[in-house]
């Protein structure tokens, strides 16, 4: 039999891997509180809830309705009792490994490692599953008690939590290999549930900020994060079946294939920490990490995640004193770093005397920062200024800030498929990469604001902000390309003809691009039943308010009127007189366009899943300008403009307050 210094277990002795009845038991007394806690929380949290809620709930009066009450426990408390549950059985039946007297107690008696091994996961795990078994039954009793029993669901909860709980224990008996030191484990045993969750959130957070033009990591980059991150995997992922889904033959739980994947992972998880049990050096009792290999791991992995969370912290701290660059960041990284290299070492080497022996990792860690920073400060790869071909691109996506005025058409998504289309938006992009040096890194933090005489003091307009725009690209060999920038806007960019601001505007005041922003969502067969406009004046205590007219209100709305008015838009907007786009809220926008929207509400109906008649209602709605004259005209003609109820700019409504907080509704138009 090896002693507790030998290093490895002989091949013999695995041979005589035996299960220790004594040991079992011995455990199961030992540690009786867990358990009992685990019981008495799940009485509480299932059958005691059940039997309570049952009382007065009819939900739970089917099959269906007791099923999914039931099953409803395992998104929340069944994901927590299986992850705290999971690491304090580990703890507990695995705490022999942390203390030097009892590992050499243990390992000089004529056991195995491999028989001790198993004999303590068996019990840790009995202190889960026997209690799960014993909440099934007293379960499954309340639910005959209450007149309706869902067999099956309940069969379901009960796998789905025991196979649940063998993953995150099974973790947490991995972890337990890897460390000497008990406070170590949970410590461990954190980090590593949502260690890759939150190094890809720090990692895309400063691409973003130091990738010109980076948005998103790939799909699959999310996906397998989300995967390594089984708490929020399994939280998200698992929940009952919606009622209408049990109708079409769905089961009553969703996500039972997660839960399943993670139960053989955490099998494998066993058997490795199994194979780290047999090679455990057990002089190392007492260590932070017990495996040798992992110590560097260990060390490079403190580092690296020292230098993205405080370095990045530090950076946007003291980002308005500093360039904002790669090499800025960079004045935080490798500091960051140090402190988290050297922080790991004195813990792995139980010493504040580290430096004169770890200055050559130290110098590793910053040559391995500087090349990091190299390599995005130069984009080898072509990234930031790669622009699709035309003959590659089969679609794009143009998403934009919220351009003025704020109707219907602002801030919506349009779709490009044809060539000259494209070309649009390649021309834009082509501008943006252009530029880079000057964009990059721009924060668009500069906006300014005037006034002057004639205007109204309380009346202010931009002289230049930024905005920005997101390209979705779907090419024809499937790869999706997106890219987000912000852009400068003002007068002197839209001098430049070249510049992404006039690239910008041109493309978003294209008539039948105006046109698609306003009506590309509306089905076709559309009906309108409504018309109404804000230009109705009120005053109530002092203050102006402005509300609705409608064709309605004035007696004579009919479909023909209502079309004819949809024409007069129509022709204005091809025209370039309606739907002028701005990219601030400048001088001009104000004096072109009114205070006053102009809305259409359409009725589509079709046949619902029920086969019955289902009415759809779809607003598309204008902020009316000066320049569009076939509106104004009609608008006119219906009657829905009058002296009583005029179209107003800004100014003009400012004026209007103004006569209203000294004569009251005699200043209203009509009362004059």
């Amino acid at each position: 039999m090896p002693s507790g210094k030998s290093p490895s277990e002989p091949a013999a002795a695995v041979r005589r891997c035996r299960f220790y009845p004594t040991l079992f038991f011995k455990n199961v007394k030992r540690f009786w509180p867990l358990w009992t806690i685990y019981l008495v929380f799940w009485l509480f949290a299932l059958p005691l809830s059940l039997l309570l809620y049952g009382r007065f709930a009819s939900s739970i009066h089917t099959v269906e309705g007791m099923g999914r009450y039931v099953l409803t426990t395992l998104s929340g408390p069944g994901v927590v009792a299986a992850l705290v549950g999971g690491l304090v059985c580990a703890m507990a039946v695995f705490s022999y490994l942390y203390n030097a007297r009892a590992v050499s107690l243990f390992h000089s008696l004529p056991v195995t490692r491999c028989g001790l091994f198993w004999t303590s996961w068996l019990s840790g795990l009995a202190f889960l599953l026997v209690p799960n078994v014993l909440v099934f039954l007293l379960t499954l009793a309340v639910e005959a008690a209450a007149g309706t029993v869902a067999l099956w669901a309940t069969v379901l909860w009960l796998l789905s939590l025991s196979l649940m709980e063998l993953f995150f224990y099974s973790f947490a008996a991995l972890c337990a290999m890897f460390t000497g030191h008990l406070a170590a484990l949970p410590v461990f045993y954190g980090i590593f549930n949502c260690l890759v969750a939150g190094v890809t959130f720090l990692v895309v957070e400063l691409a973003r900020q130091m990738v010109f033009g980076f948005v998103t990591p790939p799909a699959f980059v999310s996906d397998l994060a989300s995967w390594l991150t089984p708490v929020l995997q399994l939280s998200r992922q698992v929940y009952p079946t919606p009622s209408g889904a049990i109708a079409q033959g769905a089961g009553p739980l969703q996500g039972f294939f997660y839960i399943l994947v993670y139960a053989l992972v955490g099998m494998a998880f066993t058997i490795l920490a199994l194979v780290l049990y047999r090679r455990r050096q057990l002089e190392r009792s007492g260590d932070i990490v017990a495996v040798s290999w992992a110590r560097p791991v260990f060390k490079y992995g403190v580092a690296v995640c020292v230098a993205l969370a405080l370095g990045t912290l530090l950076y946007a701290f003291f980002l308005g004193a500093l360039p904002s660059s790669i090499w800025s960041l960079l004045l935080f990284l490798v500091p960051s770093g140090l402190i988290g290299y050297f922080a790991a070492e004195m813990i792995l080497r139980k010493s504040f005397r580290v430096f004169r022996r770890g200055w050559k990792g130290a110098c590793v860690l910053t040559a391995i920062l500087v090349a990091v920073c190299a390599f995005l400060d130069l984009d080898p790869t072509g990234y930031e200024t790669r622009v699709p071909e035309l003959s590659e691109i089969k679609s794009v996506t143009f998403s934009g800030g919220a351009t003025a005025p704020y109707d219907g058409a602002s801030g919506s998504n349009i779709t490009f498929t044809e060539a000259e289309e494209i070309a649009w938006v390649t021309g834009l992009h082509t501008s943006i990469v252009e530029r880079i040096d000057q964009l990059e890194g721009d924060t668009g933090a500069y906006i300014s604001v005037d006034s002057g005489e004639p205007w109204p003091e309380e009346i202010y307009y931009e002289t230049e902000s930024s905005t920005w725009v997101e390209l979705e690209y779907h090419l024809k060999s499937g790869e999706m390309v997106l890219r987000n920038y912000r852009i400068p806007v003002g007068d002197d960019y839209f001098a430049d003809p070249d510049s992404p601001a006039s690239h910008y505007s041109e493309m978003m005041n294209d008539p039948a691009v105006v046109e698609r922003l306003y009506f590309g969502n509306l089905p076709e067969g559309a009906r309108i039943t409504e018309v109404t406009i804000s230009n109705q004046y009120s005053v109530s205590g002092g203050w102006l308010y402005q509300g609705w007219w409608s064709l309605a209100d004035l007696g004579h709305f009919s479909q023909a009127d209502a079309e004819m008015l949809l024409s007069a838009v129509e022709e204005d907007i091809a025209a370039g007189r309606l739907g002028r786009r701005y990219l601030l809220d400048s001088r001009e926008k104000l004096e072109n366009c009114y205070v006053n929207n102009l809305n259409f509400y359409f009725q589509t109906v079709s046949a619902d899943g029920s086969g019955q008649n289902a009415a759809a209602v779809y607003d598309v709605y204008f902020t009316l300008q000066t320049t569009a004259t076939s509106t104004i005209a009609a608008l006119e003609e219906l009657g829905l403009i009058d002296e009583a109820h005029p179209l107003l700019t800004a100014v003009e409504l400012s004026e209007l307050e103004q006569a209203v907080a000294q004569q009251g509704e005699a200043a209203l138009p009509g009362n004059r």
